[in-house]
């Protein structure tokens, strides 16, 4: 694989432009996924406190 320096900083080494195209947007959905990710987590945990405290209220 030989490296070709007109590319921009941003293209993976040795990689053809549409191959470069192909990883971002492999990178950008593998981020999208992990930030629904952590959103489905923190609604989770949120919805687990709720009820955790409905059963405290429910309880005294």
């Amino acid at each position: 694989m030989q490296h070709q320096p007109h590319h921009s900083s941003t293209s993976a080494p040795g990689l053809h432009p549409q191959a470069t195209h192909d990883y971002h947007q492999q990178d950008r959905r593998k981020t999208k996924a992990r930030s629904k990710l952590s959103t489905n987590t923190r609604i989770a945990k949120r919805q687990q406190g709720e009820s955790v405290m409905l059963k405290a209220a429910a309880t005294h």
